[in-house]
């Protein structure tokens, strides 16, 4: 590939953006280069794990001259999951104290033709809720793998949740967490990350606590995309904190 630019708008970035904005590819561009990163994953209460960090995934994509994107901005999660082109799953209940919620799922970021994305960055998994006595599992983070939550605190009495699996071609979408155990002071799962598509890639759900004052599992990270034909393509993982980010680095003629 000639790295020769091509007229028009080079570089943008969309951040804490509402809708979905458009990109317009200059008439003469036959690729353009992305960068995308998911939403993080949702705090959970004090004694919470930390939520994981979406994924970031950057390629040389095949482009239309003239055909208008569509860029669409995961956002970081609550206790539900954060919006994006998909959502992340909610956290888990904490049943009878909600100060020990698990945190929802981020969502996913994502660049379109129409509704066909060709690019997605998976949102990080929600962090888990804590109990009394035990932390809740951290979220897992984006990455080429995307990360499996960790497992909950042990509480006096017996374990803590399980971490959420990331997600892969086999998941569904983002999975909530798991409720703690009724009338307890345990915390709930953290919400899985938001996948690659509506229904697919989504991280699993973490797991509730197996005693009343055991900790909830984080949710595993969504996994991410790259449309067939795309180069020079790497996903990893990124420290960044807060909602997604979609940056449009330049066009290429050929």
């Amino acid at each position: 590939m000639t790295d020769t630019t091509a007229t028009g708008e080079l570089a943008q970035t969309f951040e804490d953006v509402e809708g979905e904005p458009g990109i317009h590819v200059p008439t003469d561009a036959k690729w353009g280069r992305f960068v995308v990163r998911g939403g993080q994953g949702g705090h959970g209460n004090a004694d919470s794990g930390g939520p994981g960090h979406g994924a970031e995934v950057e390629a040389t994509l095949p482009v239309k001259g003239g055909e208008t994107l569509k860029v669409v901005v995961g956002k970081q999660a609550g206790r539900s999951g954060g919006s994006g082109f998909t959502t992340g799953g909610k956290g888990g209940s904490g049943e009878t104290d909600s100060g020990r919620n698990g945190g929802g799922g981020g969502g996913s970021s994502a660049v379109c033709r129409g509704d066909v994305p060709l690019i997605v960055a998976g949102g990080g998994g929600g962090a888990g809720g804590g109990s009394l006595v035990a932390g809740g599992g951290d979220g897992g983070a984006g990455a080429d793998k995307p990360g499996n939550g960790e497992k909950g605190g042990r509480g006096t009495f017996g374990v803590g949740g399980d971490g959420g699996g990331g997600g892969s071609a086999k998941t569904t979408k983002g999975a909530g967490g798991q409720d703690a155990p009724g009338a307890s002071t345990a915390g709930g799962g953290g919400g899985g990350g938001a996948g690659y598509a509506v229904k697919g890639g989504g991280g699993g759900g973490g797991g509730r606590s197996g005693t009343n004052d055991s900790a909830g599992g984080g949710g595993g990270a969504g996994a991410s995309y790259v449309v067939n034909g795309a180069v020079d393509v790497s996903i990893h993982k990124t420290g960044a904190k807060g909602g997604g980010q979609v940056k449009l680095l330049g066009w290429l003629k050929n």
